[in-house]
């Protein structure tokens, strides 16, 4: 019995009502049960309480079901919520993540056209080759930038299961920091990072942790003049 639960039986003979409580105890295994508590009083000809009859009923096979119901409904919420508060941030990084895939497209169209300009005006010289090769590789570094752009949104868009695991707290900062970098200099704001030498290592949950440490950035972005 929990005493912050309040006893039934003192409160019918206090108040000379019906009293009723659900009570959790446990049995000699240790295993928690429940049961519904409700006291009645019986009352003499002049009104006063002189009997209190106590009922109860083990609605343990009842209460539980429920009870692992609506903490499973809890959790999918939460998800819910946290899955919600990952794209609305997403929503705030698309701009400046737009702004910084459309530069290197712009260059690479710019190579484009150059190397383009070259095949149009016939044979190609050794020096000329040359040239179409070092626009490619640009071009190629370009692409790769765009890539990384691209599967650093998706993998912190992505809805997955909680994982719990050992992580490295440096490299969650770091793929933090690339995903904003843009944002801050389109804000005009420098970031300077303090990592520890050797790996920092934590448990806990890749996802989260980016979504903890990318609303912290965000928030100290937001907050300065």
């Amino acid at each position: 019995w929990h005493p912050e639960m309040g006893c039934p039986m003192q409160e019918t003979l206090r108040t000379g009502e019906r009293a009723r409580v659900i009570h959790e105890r446990c049995d000699d295994q240790g295993n928690p049960s429940f049961c519904d508590l409700v006291t009645y009083p019986v009352l003499d000809l002049e009104g006063r309480v002189v009997r209190v009859v106590e009922i109860w009923r083990d609605i343990t096979k009842e209460l539980v079901p429920r009870w692992d119901k609506r903490i499973e409904e809890i959790k999918t919420n939460l998800g819910r919520l946290v899955q919600e508060d990952r794209m609305l941030t997403l929503g705030r990084l698309s701009a400046s993540c737009a702004h910084e895939i459309n530069n290197p497209i712009q260059g690479m169209l710019t190579f484009a056209h150059l190397v383009r300009s070259m095949l149009t005006e016939g044979k190609l010289t050794p020096q000329d080759l040359v040239e179409c090769g070092g626009y490619l590789d640009l071009m190629c570094k370009e692409l790769e930038r765009c890539g990384q752009i691209v599967s650093g949104l998706l993998c912190f868009s992505r809805e997955s299961a909680v994982d719990t695991r050992e992580i490295d707290v440096n490299e969650v900062l770091r793929s933090v920091v690339a995903l904003l970098g843009h944002h801050m200099a389109l804000n005009e704001i420098e970031l300077t990072c303090q990592m520890s030498d050797g790996p920092l290592l934590v448990m806990g949950d890749l996802n989260q942790l980016q979504q903890v440490f990318l609303n912290l950035v965000m928030n100290a972005i937001e907050a300065m003049p």
